[in-house]
């Protein structure tokens, strides 16, 4: 027998993905899809997209090449199935979505509604930071400012602090703005060595810096992000009761946002995060007047720079924005001591502020509009202290802070409310100081919150630098109040932690002791350390202080930082010098 057996088998379309994502235009923009061809099938394949297009989209679908094309005219989203039907009508079935995102008008619209929000509240909070600095001077607020010596203990506990933390800086863990902080010196022109400046210019040239954390939450619209300020200046007597100067500061901002907005959605459809960056470059005039018990001061501000936001849906279509920038600002304040002799004193202060930021726009291609954001603040605060001897010659003395302000202008507007206080009890006899600070906003118009707290427990040797020595110094949050105490203090609060505003605890140890070297040498002082923060860094430090007399200091360290699952070693040799 032979068999022959013969048979048809019908072939059928099929795509090797049944949902093919999102295809995208942008308004007036002219380009084309081709959308994935279908595997089997009989003969010819013919393919269709299915609900219709609207006419007036701009877009056709072509059946044979299956290119989908044209230029959008509106914006747009649905959701769309390609059909494959080959000649004997079996068929396959593929999804898809078509967006059509906004055009270059849109895209201006969401740029500015995100200048419009945080530009006021750089402008208040940069021209905030300058008269901080420039009310500090001619209050006498800078340490230092009687005497070169200032500025030696000020430049040595910076370079102190920045090599305790080279290692941070060096792979991102902390940041410089972070590091310096609040930090300020000051050094008298032609002082002598007893610092009292007696014939000499009565010019004094200082620094300050200030990092300070912003943020807003809007409908539709939420940023937050930091503001670092370092300011150089100087100034001179221009009368016996006049004072005036000018300094120079530079402004760097970083803002992360998020744009909830109904044009967002419908033009990306969904929120849309981007970066807004300031560099900003200003010079201020300014001038004080003292009387018996008051202050009086003006100050002026102008400068330049550049605004860059990298909206994650912008910079798809039109890349990162920039634009320059301008800057001017005025304030005028005072001060007066109500309550002076005896144990209390208090002191009021006011002033009234005004700036004005304006951005250029990066022409008709740029997605930057031309935009002037204009903030007025006003400020009164009371800052009162008393002093209460206590026996053996130990000394009690509370302070209390409150101050409010109104903002005015463009962005968030509104009152705001600020209260901060201390206590510090002191045996100098003993030689022991116990410090406790803290301070909250406790009400603010435009949403924000921050609060600190730090405190300090110390034990020091008389002043020939023999005997035991002891600081203790927990810290929770963010303490305002103690952005001074680097300068007074200073190897021993050389690395406050490199969070900068994080909530969490910390602690710094330090002992030793003091023994006078043989032929009257000098004091020389083992030394031990030990620091802690919330994160589980942890850092130990052994060593050896050599105070010589005539302003000549060595200190020698070994120390070892543990950051899981990292550890370092390193050995610090510090020579100082004065004259």
């Amino acid at each position: 027998y032979s068999l022959f057996a013969a048979g048809y088998r019908d072939g059928r379309p099929a795509f090797e993905r049944t949902e093919l994502g999102t295809l995208t235009w942008i308004v007036d923009e002219e380009r084309s899809e081709t959308l994935p061809a279908s595997s089997g099938g009989d003969e010819r394949v013919i393919y269709a997209v299915s609900p219709a297009l609207p006419e007036d989209l701009g877009l056709k679908f072509d059946g044979e090449t299956r290119v989908l094309s044209g230029t959008a005219t509106r914006k747009f989203s649905g959701a769309y199935t390609l059909t494959a039907t080959d000649a004997d009508g079996d068929t396959a079935e593929a999804t898809f979505t078509l967006v059509v995102r906004a055009n270059l008008e849109d895209a201006r619209a969401r740029l500015t509604a995100v200048n419009e929000s945080v530009l006021p509240e750089l402008s208040r909070a940069m021209w905030g930071s300058a008269l901080d600095a420039v009310t500090g001077r001619l209050g006498g607020g800078v340490p230092g400012a009687s005497g070169s010596s200032g500025l030696a203990d000020g430049l040595a506990a910076v370079d102190a602090l920045l090599r305790a933390n080279a290692e941070e800086l060096k792979d991102g863990r902390a940041s410089l703005r972070e590091l310096l902080d609040g930090r300020s010196v000051a050094l008298r022109l032609g002082a002598d060595a007893s610092g009292s400046g007696a014939g000499a210019s009565d010019a004094v040239l200082w620094a300050a810096g200030d990092w300070r954390k912003l943020s807003r939450k809007q409908a539709g619209l939420d940023w937050s992000g930091d503001l670092f300020s370092a300011h150089v200046g100087a100034d001179a007597a221009l009368g016996p009761r006049l004072r005036g100067g000018i300094a120079a500061s530079r402004f760097a901002s970083a803002v992360t946002y998020t744009d909830r907005s109904a044009l967002a959605v419908s033009s990306a459809g969904a929120e849309v995060a981007g970066k807004h960056r300031t560099r900003m470059t200003t010079a201020t005039p300014y001038v004080g007047v003292a009387g018996e018990g008051t202050r009086l001061w003006a100050a002026l501000g102008v400068g330049g720079g550049r605004v860059e936001i990298e909206d994650t849906e912008v910079a798809k279509r039109f890349g990162k924005q920039s634009s320059g920038a301008r800057f001017t600002a005025a304030a005028v304040g005072g001060s007066a001591r109500l309550s002076a002799g005896g144990a209390l004193e208090v002191r009021v202060k006011a002033s009234g502020e005004a700036s004005r930021f304006t951005v250029r726009g990066n022409g008709e291609e740029g997605a930057i509009a031309p935009l002037a954001a204009a903030a007025q603040r006003l400020r009164l605060s009371a800052e009162g202290s008393r002093t209460w001897a206590l026996a053996g010659g130990a000394e009690l003395t509370p302070a209390l802070e409150v101050g409010g302000r109104w903002d005015g202008g463009d962005g968030a507007t509104g009152a705001g409310l600020e209260v901060g206080g201390g206590v510090s009890w002191s045996d100098p006899g003993a030689g022991l100081t116990v410090e406790a600070r803290a301070r909250a906003l406790v009400a603010q118009a435009g949403g924000m919150r921050e609060w600190g707290a730090s405190g300090s427990l110390r034990y020091a040797p008389g002043s020939d630098g023999r005997g035991l020595s002891l600081a203790l110094s927990p810290s929770w949050g963010r303490a305002e109040s103690g952005m001074e105490r680097l300068w007074d203090e200073g190897m021993a609060a050389r690395t406050p932690s490199i969070d900068g505003g994080a909530t969490g605890a910390g602690l710094e140890a330090e002992l030793g002791y003091g023994f006078r070297m043989q032929n009257g040498a000098g004091v020389m002082t083992p030394h031990a350390g030990f620091g802690y923060e919330a994160r589980g860094r942890r850092r130990y430090l052994l060593g050896t202080r050599f105070e010589f007399g005539s302003g000549l200091s060595l200190n020698i360290e070994a120390e070892r930082k543990e950051s899981h699952p990292d550890h370092d070693h390193g050995v610090r040799i510090d020579l100082r010098a004065r004259w």
